[in-house]
């Protein structure tokens, strides 16, 4: 009895290259980019908004504070 489950080309198949990884690559980063997550339509594998929230770094923040605070020039200065 030969049973067909549909992933019998699947043995034939050609194992990606460099080259191939490194488009899909680019084409998950730019819809990303553009959508806020992957994929743009559909359930999201990724969210780039509840990355950065879950791998936020607070101590930056309390750097840029101290270090605006504690200095004597204006930080807007050399800006305009």
């Amino acid at each position: 009895m030969n049973e067909a489950h549909g992933d019998e080309d699947w043995v034939d198949a050609v194992e990606p290259t460099a080259r191939h990884l490194e488009l899909a690559l680019e084409d998950v980063v730019e819809c990303i980019m553009d959508h806020g997550g992957y994929p743009a339509q559909g359930r999201r594998q990724f969210d780039l908004y509840d990355f950065l929230f879950e791998n936020r770094d607070p101590s930056y923040a309390m750097e840029l504070s101290v270090a605006s605070m504690s200095s004597n020039t204006r930080p807007s200065s050399t800006r305009i």
